[in-house]
């Protein structure tokens, strides 16, 4: 026969930080929402860069979906410790033959949340510079039209925002864990699953969320080294001195590469 030692408030109050620690999780979805908020057409509207948006939009609509249910998640489990905590103490209370205990109140359920959305990566971001309507059907080249500073800034957020999902459900759940464990429950083995589940997800969207961040700035650092590349090149078009040259040789080089046989 099991043996059962339950403090009813202790598990009460275990149940209450977990599900605090949820609520928490919806606060750091909120808080990444918010930052993305002038996020809008970041990737711009170019061919790669609205490859590189619907991806990136995708993505971001399935970390923040997985948000909110991790975060429902861990309300849920925190609502039904406290359950357990309470149907105990009405136990403890009905075994009381004085009548002096009283059993904790009905605890009231969290709402769930629903996910958050962020703004579409593609849109028409930076604009080209001036001359360079003049000079791009004659060199070939797409000016990349994403916003860097706007990619790197959602790269932050995200990133953040992993750390913040890491602290909320990690290590603010290990505390009311470890009273919940102490206690001697025929529950202990759901409660502890249900744990394993919210902690598996938390961790995989950490990751997700450093992933999202790298590629932000990877693509950010891309479109820096074509703009960077194209105003080199206007600079030196523009001169009267090599501008016709620059022009020549610009359209030869890439005409020889179409030319080069491939190589098996």
């Amino acid at each position: 026969m099991t043996t059962l030692a339950v403090d009813p408030a202790a598990l009460d109050g275990a149940g209450a930080a977990v599900v605090a620690a949820g609520e928490n999780l919806g606060s750091v979805t909120s808080t990444l929402t918010g930052a993305l908020a002038g996020s809008a057409g970041m990737a711009g509207d170019d061919p790669a860069g609205a490859q590189f948006g619907r991806a990136y939009d995708e993505t971001a609509a399935t970390v923040l979906q997985a948000m909110a249910v991790t975060r429902n998640g861990l309300c849920n489990l925190g609502d039904g410790v406290r359950m357990t905590a309470h149907n105990y103490s009405v136990a403890e209370a009905m075994s009381d033959v004085a009548g002096r205990a009283a059993p904790l109140p009905v605890p009231q359920p969290t709402s769930c949340a629903a996910a958050n959305s962020a703004p579409s990566a593609i849109g028409n971001g930076d604009s080209a510079p001036a001359g360079w309507g003049w000079v791009a059907p004659y060199i070939g080249m797409i000016w990349p039209n994403g916003d860097s500073g706007k990619l790197r800034a959602a790269a932050a957020a995200w990133r953040n925002a992993g750390t913040q999902f890491a602290v909320a459900e990690i290590h603010a759940t290990a505390g009311p864990m470890n009273a919940i464990r102490a206690q001697q429950l025929p529950e202990a083995g759901l409660i502890e699953g249900a744990f394993s589940d919210a902690y598996s997800g938390a961790t995989a969207i950490v990751g997700q969320c450093q992933t999202i961040a790298t590629g932000l700035d990877k693509y950010a650092a891309k479109i820096d080294a074509v703009h960077a590349a194209i105003l080199d090149l206007l600079a030196r078009i523009c001169d009267p001195l090599t501008g016709i040259k620059e022009v020549w040789e610009f359209r030869h080089r890439r005409g020889r590469r179409r030319d080069r046989p491939h190589r098996p």
